[in-house]
C-alpha cells in the first residue's frame, strides 16, 4: 500500500479543492499519482452530480458586466442551493466570468449554458451544491446612456439584484445624467415595474387583469351602473404599480418617474426618456422581471 502524506494530500486539495477525506481516498486509489488522484475526483465529483441534479437552487447572485466603453451591458443569474455558497469568492468569480461571456455573445443564455457546462459542473463537484445557469440579458446602448445598479452586493460585480437602464438625453447632460440614471435604477430595483409604459404592458397581462378586476366587481353587490367605473378605477392602480412612468419616484415619493424626467428634461434643455431597462433578481419569477 502507497504511503499517503500529509503534504499529498494538502497539495491535492489546494489543486482540486476536494475534501481532506476524499482527497487522501483518491490518493490511496491512485497509489500516490497526483494527476490520478485528480481524476479520481474528478469522476467522483461527475457521479455525485446526478445526485445534485434533483435539488433545488434558489440561492446564488446577479453578476453585471459592462462593455468598456460604456455600449452595452449584462446581467446574470447564477443559482446555488445555500447563501454560504453563494457568498464563495470561487462562486462569485465563475459568476463574474460568465456575465462577461454573456456580453460577448449578446445574452445567448442556451449557447453559453452549454459553452460553460463542464465549468459549472466542475465548481459544483469542489463545492457540493448544485449551480445552475438560470438566465442572462443584455442590453446595448445604441447612442443612449446606460446606467447600472447592484443590491446586496456580495462581491465587486456580484448582488441579489441587477438593473440595467438606457437612458436617452441631449448631449451634454454630464453627470446629472449619471446620478439620474443610477436613482431610476435604484427605484426599479425597488418597484419592479414590468413596462416602461402602460402601452408597453403586455395585452394578455392587461386583459387578464382587467378580467378578474370585472369578477371582482361584480361580486361586491355594487350597483350594475357603477362597475365599469370600480373596474377602471382599480385597473389605473395597476397601472401605477405595474409600469415604471407611472409609478411613485421611490428617490421622492412627491412625484412619478414620469415628472421626474419631466424635470430632468428641463434642466438639460432637452427631452430624457427611459429607452429600455432590465431587472434581474436572485430566486425571482421570471414574470416578474420583464425586459422592456
Amino acid at each position: 500500500m502507497t504511503d499517503v502524506t500529509t503534504e499529498m494530500v494538502r497539495s491535492l486539495r489546494t489543486r482540486t479543492g476536494a475534501g481532506l477525506m476524499d482527497c487522501k481516498r483518491a490518493l490511496v486509489e491512485a497509489k500516490g499519482d497526483m494527476s490520478g488522484a485528480a481524476d479520481w475526483l474528478r469522476l467522483k465529483g461527475r457521479s455525485r452530480a446526478e445526485k445534485r441534479a434533483a435539488r433545488s437552487a434558489k440561492e446564488g447572485v446577479v453578476a453585471l458586466a459592462l462593455q468598456a466603453d460604456g455600449g452595452a451591458a449584462a446581467l446574470l443569474e447564477l443559482n446555488s442551493e445555500t447563501d454560504f455558497v453563494a457568498r464563495n469568492g470561487l462562486f462569485a468569480d465563475l459568476a463574474s466570468s460568465l456575465a462577461e461571456r454573456a456580453l460577448g455573445m449578446g445574452g445567448q443564455i442556451e449557447a453559453l449554458t452549454r459553452e460553460s457546462a463542464e465549468t459549472i459542473d466542475d465548481l459544483a463537484a469542489q463545492l457540493g451544491e448544485k449551480i445552475h445557469l438560470r438566465r442572462a440579458v443584455c442590453l446595448e446602448g445604441k447612442g443612449a446612456f446606460l446606467a447600472s445598479y447592484l443590491h446586496g452586493k456580495v462581491a465587486e460585480r456580484c448582488g441579489r439584484i441587477g438593473v440595467l437602464v438606457a437612458l436617452r438625453a441631449p448631449d451634454g447632460a454630464g453627470d446629472g445624467l449619471e446620478t439620474l440614471g443610477r436613482h431610476i435604477a435604484m427605484h426599479i430595483a425597488a418597484s419592479k415595474p414590468l413596462a416602461i409604459g402602460v402601452e408597453d404592458l403586455p395585452a394578455a397581462l392587461v386583459k387578464k387583469e382587467r378580467a378578474l378586476l370585472e369578477e371582482e366587481a361584480r361580486q361586491s353587490g355594487k350597483p350594475e351602473k357603477i362597475l365599469g367605473k370600480i373596474v377602471e378605477g382599480r385597473l389605473e392602480k395597476f397601472y401605477a404599480e405595474s409600469a415604471l412612468l407611472k409609478q411613485e419616484f421611490v428617490v421622492n415619493p412627491d412625484e412619478t418617474v414620469a415628472e421626474a424626467l419631466a424635470k430632468a428634461s428641463e434642466a438639460f434643455g432637452g427631452e430624457v426618456s427611459v429607452a429600455a431597462f432590465a431587472r434581474l433578481g436572485v430566486g425571482e419569477d421570471e414574470d416578474e422581471e420583464e425586459k422592456a
